[in-house]
């Protein structure tokens, strides 16, 4: 936990000291407190008569007075600025989440899982919030309250002093074993709380598929599974805390009877003077109260604190989490007058321990300018292979092969150069809340209204544009669900475009437009984009039978490559993709 607060700023530690400092002083003078009390009731009781009590009576209850209002004073003033301190921390450990999740490549996402992800950004960050707010605001007054309440119980009678430290060690003790016990439990609640909500986040996104087929109730047993192994886990992880403060409670009696017993022995034996009595027994009873509230105190900063730890283990373990892909040390740009796209004996697979590649043998040149498609089966490896272009996911150390572009193996090439030349429109259809503009200017943050629209009639998209509401300003609901699939992908290849790349790659991106549309598109782009390679993967023929070459993809390997007419001719999965889509008279025309 230690390690997260680390990265707060200057101004969340100079919060966090004044806190704990206004957090001692409290802690001063509540333990000054016990010893005024028993003052007062002295001074009542060792009085003959109000005359006799009233100066030193009207002294001490006024001392009194003031030293609770300093007490509330630096408590308040302490509660309020850990707090605030512990806020701004939890902002600055999200904010560093979330900036290094945005560094991660597809495969780190894949290994950490995105439900996983929001899981510790949100339910974890939230422990360690609660844990360090509890630290700041109570944890330095225990020890103060602690040592006060011990030394001055051996200063007013030695065998008091023995009685506390051993009620104390016992009461340590127990937290102790219970805390070894209860941590690695805390562990496996996080983990099912994750699998708690991967179930969760696809009912939810998934709530159309489900109504339409009256899976409401399956869907809800399905979750009730996972929801009872939380609830389980939650359970064993929490039974340990439950008995450590009924075992307090007994104690604490026992510890009161104890006083009396030890008071009224030595009273007996006249170690005590009779006047001051009361006043002794109460200060006395008070110290053990002190003392152990100050344990209680600690024993909810612990329990805190424990509960935390494995959270910020996995917070941390994401922050320390290096991006697998990143900049080599001598990371050359890209020239934008040779961009040719070179596949040499490539051989690919998402994780290293799998046993079978999803790429094997890849051999393709690109040239600039090109237009080329890319055909075969579902599961045939063609968004597998757009992806190494865009480096979302880096070929096998383990293997032989290379990609390079402009002669540059791409693990050489700039991130920042290979992103502004490459543009990618892939298959899910992803628009953000907001506005239309906003969501177009991700392609590019200084472009104006009119490269905005100038890139929205080249993707057939600005009439989309120009009816609604706004125009550009117009709203764009959670997930553009106020736009049709075929708009939504309209506007998401527009806001490629704004990037204006020079290698621009269409994963399946028109699979929701007609083929006028489509045809329109693919025109537009050879005009307005000249000197642009295309690279369009899709199921359907009609995208791809005017581009220059096609790729033709099965089971991980390249098994065809030519134009629509030589492919039509000679390979057979093309002529059976032609068929299935356009009957026999697609083989003639």
């Amino acid at each position: 936990m230690f390690k997260l607060f680390k990265l707060s700023n200057r101004k969340t530690k100079v919060l966090s000291v004044l806190a704990l400092i206004f957090v001692a002083l409290q802690g001063v003078f509540e333990g000054f407190q016990t010893t005024m009390l028993a003052r007062v009731i002295q001074i009542i009781t060792a009085s003959q008569t109000a005359e006799e009590a009233g100066p030193h009576f009207w002294l001490a209850t006024g001392m009194l007075l003031i030293n609770a209002t300093a007490s509330l004073i630096f408590g308040a003033l302490g509660s309020w600025i850990g707090t605030k301190a512990s806020l701004l921390s939890a902002e600055t450990v999200r904010h560093n989440m979330f900036y290094k999740t945005a560094t991660l490549s597809f495969g780190d996402i894949d290994q950490v899982t995105t439900s996983s992800i929001i899981t510790r950004i949100t339910n974890d960050v939230q422990k360690f919030q609660i844990a360090l707010q509890l630290a700041l605001a109570l944890f330095i007054r225990a020890p103060i309250m602690f040592f006060y309440g011990i030394i001055t119980s051996f200063v007013r009678f030695w065998m008091f002093g023995l009685m506390f430290l051993g009620i104390m060690a016992l009461i340590v003790i127990g937290f102790v074993v219970v805390a070894k016990t209860v941590i690695p439990a805390f562990e496996r609640v996080q983990y099912e709380i994750d699998n708690s909500n991967v179930v969760v986040r696809e009912n939810v996104l998934g709530m159309r598929v489900i109504k339409s087929f009256c899976l409401e109730e399956k869907q809800a047993e399905r979750f009730d599974i996972y929801n009872k192994k939380l609830r389980k886990q939650n359970t064993k992880a929490w039974v340990g805390f439950a008995i450590v403060f009924p075992l307090i409670n007994s104690i604490m009696n026992v510890a009161g009877a104890s006083i009396f017993m030890i008071a009224g022995a030595t009273a007996l034996n006249k170690s005590w003077r009779t006047i001051s009595q009361v006043g002794q027994i109460y200060e006395i009873f008070n110290l053990l109260m002190v003392t152990l509230a100050s344990v209680i105190i600690s024993g909810m900063v612990i329990i805190n604190c424990v509960r935390a730890q494995p959270s910020a283990k996995r917070v941390q373990k994401l922050l320390d989490l290096e991006p697998s892909i990143k900049n080599s040390p001598n990371a050359k740009k890209l020239d934008k007058k040779n961009l040719d796209i070179e596949f040499k004996n490539v051989n690919f697979k998402y994780f290293e321990n799998a046993n079978k590649y999803v790429l094997q043998d890849i051999n393709l040149k690109i040239k600039q300018g090109e237009m080329v498609g890319i055909v075969g089966p579902t599961g045939s490896g063609k968004t597998s292979l757009i992806n190494l272009i865009s480096r979302l996911y880096d070929i096998p150390k383990n293997t032989k092969g290379s990609l390079k572009i402009g002669g540059i193996p791409i693990k050489e090439i700039d991130l920042n150069s290979l992103q502004d030349n490459v543009g990618v429109v892939i298959q899910e259809r992803i628009l953000f809340s907001g506005t239309i503009k906003y969501n177009l200017l991700y392609g590019d943050q200084k472009a104006t209204d009119a490269d905005l629209m100038a890139a929205a009639k080249i993707a057939c998209a600005d009439h989309i544009i120009n009816s609604k509401k706004g125009k550009l300003n117009g709203v764009v609901e959670q997930r553009g669900r106020n736009f049709s699939g075929g708009q939504q992908q309209r506007l998401c290849i527009t806001r490629t475009l704004v990037k204006k790349p020079n290698i621009l790659i269409l994963d399946d991106s028109t699979s929701a437009l007609d083929m006028l549309t489509e045809a329109k598109l693919q025109a537009n782009i050879r005009k307005e984009m000249k000197g642009m390679t295309t690279i369009i993967v899709a199921q359907r023929i009609s995208s791809v039978k005017d581009c220059d070459h096609i790729v033709v993809m099965d089971k991980g390997r390249i098994v065809g490559y030519g134009d629509h007419n030589s492919l039509r001719k000679s390979n057979a999965l093309y002529r059976s993709i032609v068929v299935s889509q356009m009957g026999k008279e697609g083989l003639t025309r």
